[in-house]
């Protein structure tokens, strides 16, 4: 079993790459966030890497 915690404004620093705008639509019954639907903006947007998002993932015990 695990664990997931969410994290956004740069929490983890912010990025130096270049981003894209990430738009999941997820229905709360995936197994990863990988499984659920996104569609991408690629392109010029006024998002700076001071809103990165990030994600920490723990195991639990039972």
């Amino acid at each position: 079993v695990s664990s997931s915690t969410a994290y956004s404004n740069a929490w983890f620093g912010q990025g130096s790459v270049p981003s894209t705008n990430v738009y999941p639509s997820c229905t709360g019954n995936e197994l990863s966030i990988f499984d659920c639907y996104s569609s991408y903006f690629w392109g010029s947007y006024s998002c700076s890497h001071a809103k990165d998002a990030g994600v920490k993932c723990t195991s639990i015990s039972l």
